[in-house]
């Protein structure tokens, strides 16, 4: 089982120190190319953004695109493109979610 991570799950992870126990607990890290996009590309310079980078250039992060009903699931939950993105492959591949979003939590677990 691999863990897919949202935005503020990986960079709250890279502050703290954490991505090799993520690592070392899951094997690998998935994401979506809209978090990725929302970690490296916006948030270039900011925390976190270095990390996903390194770890995909190490293949150690895949980035996992999901299927386009995610933004409707997004509009209906309540929940930003992100998280909606990284709930559908983690439902579609039974691979954990990782978050620090209550409404993400609630949503994943529905």
């Amino acid at each position: 089982m691999a863990a897919v991570v949202d935005a503020d799950y990986f960079i709250h992870a890279a502050i703290a120190g954490k991505l090799e126990y993520v690592l070392e607990r899951y094997g690998k890290i998935i994401t979506t190319a809209e978090i990725y996009h929302k970690v490296v590309t916006k948030g270039k310079g900011r925390p976190g953004s270095a990390e996903m980078e390194d770890l995909c250039d190490r293949g150690l992060l895949e980035i996992v695109n999901p299927d386009s009903d995610y933004k409707r699931y997004a509009l209906a939950k309540g929940i930003d493109l992100g998280e909606a993105s990284g709930i559908h492959i983690a439902k579609r591949e039974d691979h954990i979610f990782l978050t620090d979003d209550r409404r993400a939590t609630i949503a994943a677990r529905a």
